[in-house]
């Protein structure tokens, strides 16, 4: 069974070229202590870290994974 042969249209091209691939994920964390987010909370205050503190904890992450993947 042959299929027919369509045009395919501007729309569906610029879509296609300008549709990152999916690179990243997101993942919650639902039993951070609260402990924690007043530390960074503390800690950004006196100017020992910034941005937020999911940048923080992503970062984390991506140092942890480096040291373990020695």
């Amino acid at each position: 069974m042959a299929r027919d042969i369509t045009a395919t249209t501007q729309s569906k091209v610029e879509t296609a070229l300008h549709t990152p691939e999916k690179t990243t994920f997101n993942m919650t964390l639902a039993s951070m202590p609260i402990a924690c987010r007043d530390k960074f909370k503390r800690l950004k205050v006196e100017g020992k870290v910034s941005g937020s503190f999911n940048a923080y904890l992503r970062q984390a992450v991506i140092d942890k994974l480096k040291v373990d993947d020695i």
